[in-house]
């Protein structure tokens, strides 16, 4: 069995009158390593990369012990642990100081004012503030992570 996450076929196009624009680099969760052993007898030396995240010079190593995983199970919870802890990598807020219609999970096209144009962003927050000044719209957007993991055991 498999929990799959709702994905969006929606496009939203942001204007490009942004009043607050951050982007945050969370190196600190990112785990670029995991060292694990697949039987109590074993030693850790096995490994487990994100390429991606390592590429970027983040060393940060986690030790898992998976002897009591199933052996079939043990390379998808790899990667789950992976994608977990690396999801928040790049995260991006947005502020307007209008109403915008959108949906979590929205596949986001803009332009910062820097002129990055982020690719592969999704709404994954949204907050409405409405007072005397009117309504403010807060997005929290997430920036898709392309890993590229490869196993190996080091001898």
């Amino acid at each position: 069995n498999e929990i799959k996450l709702f994905e969006s076929e929606n496009d939203l196009v942001l204007p490009g009158n942004s009043c607050y624009e951050k982007k945050t680099i969370n190196r600190g969760n990112a785990i670029a390593y995991i060292n694990y052993k697949v039987a109590s007898a074993d030693e850790y030396n096995r490994y487990y990369e994100d390429k991606t995240i390592s590429g970027k010079g983040i060393t940060n190593l986690v030790v898992k012990n998976f002897s009591g995983v199933p052996s079939w199970q043990v390379q998808k919870t790899l990667s789950e642990i992976m994608e977990k802890a690396n999801r928040n990598y790049i995260t991006y807020e947005i502020r307007f100081n209008q109403f915008i219609s959108a949906e979590l999970c929205d596949r986001v096209r803009f332009r910062m004012k820097t002129g990055e144009i982020p690719q592969g962003a999704h709404v994954s927050g949204i907050t409405y503030i409405f007072n005397e000044n009117g309504v403010q719209t807060r997005l929290k957007l997430l920036k898709e992570n392309h890993s590229e993991e490869i196993n190996y055991v080091d001898k």
